[in-house]
């Protein structure tokens, strides 16, 4: 994504390397549901929260069992107080929670109490948490904003929709949950992608390289 859109600018070399994933999300554990969304980053306009929690309150509405945890600072207090006031009008806003700011062991915590991480972005280059959720063997249903489409196929590693598609969101979050046997083969094609992408050993290895290349 950074070498499309910077590419044209620049006449130097590229070499493709990305931000190692923390081993620990490799580790994570399997599970057997579906229904459980997290969130995880800044409650803030470009993260379009406003978007994720009227899809997932209309997505409530067909499918009650499901459950929203979002985690992650007030970027934008104000912003953050029309998401929380959106939240209270769905007659299911008990199953949205707002955890706030976690510390790096509970938010890997989050992740293995999760099944699917959502995204709603309207802007993003390539976000750390679909690296961690593909890592972790969780359902990723995200917008296609900035670099995320680099980083998802629909229908193959995951599900992505158009920013600001409250409605297609929503259809996607609920395909996921009750289609499983079709997100677990998500799941499985995005781990493959991760552990050769992301773990810190090819991470390590594609940096040696660009050192090695370079000091030719």
């Amino acid at each position: 994504y950074v070498r499309e859109v910077l590419g044209q600018r620049t006449g130097d070399a590229w070499s493709d390397v990305c931000h190692p994933t923390q081993p620990a999300y490799f580790d994570l554990a399997a599970r057997s549901g579906h229904d459980r969304l997290l969130f995880v980053g800044a409650i803030e306009p470009r993260k379009a929260v406003l978007d994720l929690v009227a899809a997932v309150a209309s997505v409530l509405e067909a499918e009650p069992s499901v459950r929203l945890r979002v985690v992650g600072p007030d970027r934008d207090a104000r912003y953050a107080d029309e998401v929380r006031a959106l939240a209270a009008t769905s007659p299911h806003s008990d199953r949205i929670t707002f955890d706030g700011p976690l510390s790096a062991d509970e938010v890997i915590d989050a992740y293995s109490d999760s099944d699917v991480v959502v995204l709603a972005s309207v802007e993003e280059t390539s976000p750390l948490v679909l690296q961690q959720a593909m890592a972790g063997g969780r359902t990723v249903v995200a917008t296609s904003a900035g670099g995320i489409s680099h980083m998802i196929r629909d229908g193959e590693t995951g599900r992505l929709v158009p920013p600001g598609a409250r409605d297609a969101l929503a259809d996607a979050l609920l395909d996921v949950v009750r289609r499983p046997d079709a997100a677990d083969e998500m799941i499985e094609r995005a781990r493959h992608v991760a552990r050769d992408r992301f773990h810190p050993d090819p991470v390590a290895a594609a940096t040696l390289d660009v050192y090695r290349r370079v000091h030719r």
